[in-house]
């Protein structure tokens, strides 16, 4: 045996290659840990409305905002992640109302907002998926969600950062008074066209000469999160004889869910006094409903006992209101048609 054979069988050679491989492979997992994690954040919806909540400080309506992140472990072993989100408004205050699908996600401060998961554990080959939610400000033009991620959790070294952004609609913009677009907690909220009325009993956007048509929907608590978007457009049906030129018009109202998901949802639709005629009974206006913007039929009344309340595609007219002439502000002579429903469709006056 020579000596290069001798050297090669060395307990020494042995010792030193066992030594290197252990060095290897203890790198690997360092490196993997931070190069495989991905992180995802989603706004819904892309754009919304901006909170009428706090307009005189009652009737208004609330706006929310949600931001999915999902963070993906493709490696072969578990991990701890730390998430840090920070929320800036452009032009507005910062967002209230947090809650998050993660008990252990907390608010950490409260202006400017930032959010810390402390310990995200995702499985091997796994996904995790979380939602924070917000309440918009009164005011600004856009608001974006910034995500960090790091590993491990004691590090101060950034695996990922990544932002969403949602473009909000101010109180002076169309898209603000003729509809609105907002995410909905499982609270449920109130939401509405046009400009708050603030008057009691009756809440929601009040129609005026220059918005002479609102909506507004009441959603009750819900055991599910979804969203809610109600456009409005003149209807381009010929009006019959109880409204002025340009007098009829089409709320458009989708809010996602399985038919007759919701217990009841509250519509009401306004028409300003510049729009009908106001020696008319309101009596004898007539609310068409379509599924599907092509069949149109005429909602009932909940008064018949024996079919006193709505049913997937079948909703009814609860009650019917002509403001009085001394009523506040806009709302006089204007007429109110409360609806109740349990799902979507569209609403021509007519």
């Amino acid at each position: 045996m020579n000596s290069n054979q001798k050297s090669r069988h060395s307990p020494y050679f042995g010792r030193l290659v066992l030594l290197a491989f252990a060095l290897l492979a203890g790198a690997a997992p360092a490196h993997a840990g931070n190069a495989d994690a991905t992180m995802g954040i989603v706004s819904d919806p892309l754009s919304a409305s901006v909170s009428r909540n706090a307009i005189n400080g009652v009737g208004g309506a609330d706006f929310f905002v949600s931001y999915t992140v999902s963070i993906k472990n493709p490696s072969n072993s578990s991990k701890n992640f730390r998430f840090i989100g920070d929320v800036n408004v452009t032009g507005g205050p910062a967002p209230t109302g947090f809650l998050s699908s993660r008990r252990d996600c907390v608010l950490t401060t409260s202006d400017p907002v930032r959010i810390t998961c402390a310990k995200l554990e995702v499985a091997k080959q796994a996904t995790v998926k979380f939602s924070v939610q917000f309440r918009t400000p009164i005011a600004g033009s856009l608001m974006a969600l910034q995500g960090n991620l790091y590993f491990p959790v004691s590090s101060t070294s950034l695996t990922e950062s990544k932002t969403a952004t949602t473009t909000l609609v101010n109180l002076t913009e169309p898209l603000y008074t003729q509809g609105f677009n907002t995410y909905v907690p499982k609270a449920g909220g109130t939401f509405f066209s046009g400009v708050n009325g603030n008057l009691a009993g009756s809440p929601g956007g009040v129609a005026t000469a220059s918005d002479p048509w609102t909506t507004t929907v009441v959603v009750p608590a819900i055991n599910f999160t979804t969203t809610a978007t109600a456009s409005e457009a003149p209807s381009g049906v010929s009006c019959g004889g109880l409204y002025l030129q340009g007098g009829c018009f089409l709320t458009d109202l989708v809010i996602p869910s399985d038919p007759s998901a919701f217990q009841s949802l509250i519509i009401y639709l306004r028409i300003d006094r510049t729009k009908h005629l106001v020696a008319v009974p309101i009596d004898q206006a007539v609310i068409q409903y379509s599924t599907d913007g092509e069949s149109f039929a005429p909602v009932r009344n909940c008064t018949d006992p024996n079919n006193p309340d709505p049913k997937s595609g079948d909703p009814c007219i609860e009650a019917r209101k002509l403001y009085p002439s001394n009523a506040p502000g806009e709302w006089a002579l204007d007429w109110e048609f409360k609806i109740r429903a349990v799902d979507n469709g569209k609403y021509v006056n007519q």
